[in-house]
């Protein structure tokens, strides 16, 4: 190797950047706005080392209405190698005393600075004249920074984050970094983002009575759970509705032990549900050409509502345990890498010992959709009691789909349908009483589009 790359942030102003090596410096091979590409004296051979020192100055001017709270999360140069990766930083700052600061790193008095390891980014976020909260969560350090009218949201935000904080830490045993800090973002109430590695978004916090406590709780535990995925594990491919699933996924679990409701994840599911009933070609592998030419919101249609759909039916089909288990080995096994579809389907193979090709086909590759209602049920009643239920598929979508008898002692019984049996499956039951009633898909976890729309 005799070329590196470097990347830098070019963002109006004035901007300087030098590297040396050996003493050396290095020349710039073009001028190249990113990334820019730096000449070795002699090739790195495979295996050997080289200490580089990059000095750089930015000089940034701010609109006045972003001098209250000046956000900075890619302003470093850093070697480039065609796909993002995870660094260690050590950040010392000097700042104005009127301002707070919240770093994704923890401050370590001993060095006198910011430190962060294995993560993609570092960002660094003042607030001029706000007050900050701070909370443990079992050695990670919470943070809340927040304009002094509106503490009670703050404090709500960071309770909540250092419950969701133990909870990930008990379900999925770990929270990837040594800190959490909440900031806020726009005025209206409109959600969330994840700023910066240990550095999440909250909208809104100046109009919390706008919106309901299960929203505050809920958005604070979907921006955590993107720390774990696009921050701990980082998105291979584009459209990222892999990494937005799973991280759905973690904040429904958190919803469902605390008995908030799954009213939120409902919402995400009847986007796309209400896509196809639109009409909308809802295919989720597509091409950067084919996603240009889009012209509905394939964000919230496709990528959230489909892409936590998908991820919702795969754990209702391979059963709660299997899905925890290939969820934390995942978090595992691509730690500060990249992770794709390819490698999240076999580690489901793996831990389910199915061949999913069918399933991720139907729901990756193609527009069809899912649709099954009970046509008729039976029970034939005597010492023991036999139940038949035939459901009928109406889409276009073909899977398992799972059918709960409750019976009129009290239990209660579940099976899953053949997807090879046509049109029309029989389940069986046998049970010591009547049968009470029949449900499918007991926990809503599916996307069923029932009634199905209009044929073509």
């Amino acid at each position: 190797m005799q070329t590196l790359a470097v990347t830098w942030w070019r963002p109006g102003g004035s901007q300087t950047l030098s590297i040396t090596a050996a003493g050396k410096p290095l020349a710039l091979a073009a001028e190249t706005p990113f990334p820019q590409d730096f000449l070795l004296a002699k090739p790195l051979p495979p295996g050997d080392s080289l200490e580089l020192e990059v000095e750089f100055d930015v000089s940034m001017p701010f609109p006045t209405e972003m001098l209250e709270e000046p956000a900075l999360s890619d302003w470093h140069p850093q070697l480039w190698w065609g796909v993002p990766g995870h660094c260690d930083y050590e950040v010392r700052l000097t700042v104005p005393k009127e301002y707070a600061v919240i770093t994704s790193g923890r401050f370590d008095s001993e060095r006198g600075c910011y430190c962060l390891e294995n993560a993609p980014s570092f960002g660094i976020f003042l607030g001029r004249n706000r007050s900050v909260l701070k909370r443990d969560a079992g050695g990670v350090a919470i943070s809340c920074l927040y304009k002094p009218e509106n503490q009670k949201c703050a404090e709500l935000l960071i309770d909540t984050a250092v419950d969701v904080v133990n909870f990930y830490r008990e379900r999925f045993g770990f929270y990837p970094y040594p800190a959490l800090s909440i900031v806020p973002g726009m005025d209206r109430p409109a959600g969330g983002n994840p700023f910066a590695t240990g550095i999440i978004v909250i909208h809104g916090m100046g109009r919390m009575a706008e919106r309901s406590e299960l929203h505050w709780r809920w958005i604070t535990a979907h921006e955590i759970g993107h720390q774990y995925w696009s921050r701990h594990v980082m998105e291979k491919e584009d459209p990222g509705w892999l990494w937005i699933g799973l991280g759905v996924y973690m904040d429904r679990e958190y919803c469902r032990a605390r008995n908030l409701g799954t009213e939120k994840h409902r919402e995400l599911i009847a986007r796309y549900i209400e896509g196809v009933r639109q009409g909308l070609d809802t295919t989720v592998n597509r091409s950067q050409e084919e996603q240009q030419a889009i012209k509905f919101d394939y964000n919230n249609v496709v990528i959230h509502g489909k892409g936590f759909a998908i991820i919702s039916t795969l754990d209702c089909l391979l059963g709660q345990d299997t899905f925890q288990r290939l969820h934390r080995r995942c978090l595992s096994e691509f730690a500060g890498r990249r992770m794709g579809l390819s490698e999240f389907q076999a580690v489901c193979e793996q831990e389910s010992g199915q061949d999913l090709g069918w399933f991720f086909d139907q729901w990756v590759n193609s527009n069809k959709y899912l649709a099954y209602e009970i046509a008729s049920q039976n029970c034939q009643k005597g010492e023991i009691c036999t139940t038949e239920v035939q459901v009928r598929c109406l889409g276009t979508l073909k899977m398992p789909i799972p059918v709960m008898a409750d019976f009129e002692d009290g239990t209660s019984q579940q099976a899953f349908t053949n997807r090879l049996h046509g049109e029309m499956d029989t389940v069986r039951f046998q049970s010591r009483a009547p049968l009470k009633r029949v449900r499918l898909d007991p926990e809503g976890a599916l996307p069923m589009v029932v009634p199905p729309p209009p044929a073509p």
